[in-house]
């Protein structure tokens, strides 16, 4: 095996999406253009039914094949990117984590120790870059708008509440023992009692003490009880999504308001300086897309001002959907937005690893070849959600305006 292609997540890690599927991680790009798909036997497992072999699908057997041989795997493309240009990716910061960074540290035993859970779609907001599957604002919106139906999905059939079923609690109590981080996403994990039952359970456990805890956030839902379940823990990584500055967060995150956004950051922040240094890990989260391209070196500044221990946030490239990828913008946008966010990455203070990561993105933006037919898609869907929302992106990002179809 190969330092530059081993991964620790597909034998250690269980992760499950919104709808119940254990996939080989949140970053796993099932959505590449050339992913086989059910019709050819890549099918994920569904914790509902699944027994035995929970990492056993075609997907994780080949990805672990690869892994094993030295290969780069097709579909771990996201950390091939962010490693290519000089960053530190999601598979490397885990296999230092989980002290598994050199050949002899190497494992290939199946052995739960990383748990993460996308706890359904229920959520207070409807980003823009989001989807029905991850939100349940978007899935009750599209019945009364079938026009802002982009995926032409049918919601009717899924089940979002499988964490509820008992084929996941016996999974759930079976891996407590073994069990070092636990990461849940959403939807809005604080907005689901399924969140707070499962903290519960580990502090009933008596592991508390051992286990890390790991979620991420709109921030709009943080109420008083949960700081009594976080400080149990052995430590605590809060990643707050945000994807812009005032107004261009709102436009993205609707229709979340940028007041409370700060309000509670400013109340997770005073919890975390009741707790010893270092237990506690404060990051912004973004999601680098069409939307919030201009706005990043704003971003930037605004995060290198907050009383955090991480300074730049992690970026997110949104390649699904497709059209909302940064890549596609007019090349004279996105020469300016890279030119004013490096700008402020150059006079930056921030530690040079977070730097690496948020050039590496930029510049794989700036190298790709842009797809004109998903900016003309872009607009049509974005002034389809205007319309619906009666809002209007020029107002947001008026530097589009020479650009723009209405």
């Amino acid at each position: 095996m190969d330092t530059k292609s081993y991964c620790i997540l597909p034998y250690n890690h269980l992760s499950i999406d919104p709808t119940g599927q254990i996939r080989p991680c949140c970053n796993y790009n099932f959505h590449a253009d050339n992913y086989p798909g059910v019709e050819k036997g890549w099918e994920f497992k569904n914790i509902i039914d699944c027994e035995g072999g929970l990492l056993d699908a075609v997907p994780h057997r080949e990805l672990r094949k690869d892994i094993e041989s030295g290969k780069k795997h097709d579909f771990c493309n996201r950390c091939w990117i962010v490693e290519d240009g000089g960053g530190f990716s999601y598979r490397q910061s885990w296999n230092q984590w989980f002290d598994a960074s050199e050949p002899h540290q190497f494992r290939t035993n199946i052995n739960i120790e990383y748990l993460e859970l996308t706890l359904g779609n229920k959520c207070n907001i409807q980003c823009r870059m989001c989807n029905p599957w991850s939100s349940s604002m978007w899935a009750d919106d599209m019945v009364n708008n079938p026009e802002i139906n982009f995926w032409k999905a049918d919601m009717s059939e899924i089940n979002f509440e499988w964490y509820d079923h008992p084929n996941f609690d016996k999974v759930f109590e079976e891996i407590i023992p073994t069990l070092k981080h636990i990461n849940m996403l959403g939807g809005e994990p604080l907005f689901v009692p399924k969140y707070y039952e499962l903290l519960q359970r580990i502090i009933d456990s008596g592991r508390a003490p051992e286990v890390s805890l790991q979620f991420n956030t709109n921030m709009l839902a943080v109420q008083d009880k949960v700081f009594d379940l976080w400080k149990h823990f052995k430590k605590i990584n809060i990643n707050m999504s945000c994807d812009g500055v005032n107004g261009v967060n709102e436009y993205v995150r609707w229709p979340g308001k940028w007041s409370k956004w700060e309000r509670n950051l400013q109340k997770v922040i005073n919890w975390s300086k009741q707790m010893e240094p270092g237990k506690w890990v404060l990051q912004v989260h973004s999601t680098m897309s069409s939307l919030t391209w201009l706005d990043l070196a704003n971003l930037y500044e605004y995060t290198q001002t907050l009383d955090i221990e991480i300074k730049l946030p992690y970026l997110i490239q949104v390649n699904q959907p497709a059209y909302m990828d940064a890549i596609h913008l007019p090349d004279a946008i996105k020469q300016k937005g890279y030119d004013a966010a490096v700008s402020v990455l150059n006079n930056s203070n921030a530690p040079e690893w977070e730097k690496a990561n948020n050039q590496a993105l930029l510049d794989h933006v700036m190298g790709q070849d842009r797809d004109p037919a998903k900016w003309e898609q872009f607009i049509d869907h974005t002034n389809k959600l205007d319309k619906v929302r009666k809002q209007t992106i020029l107002d947001v990002i008026p530097e589009y305006k020479d650009y723009w179809k209405t």
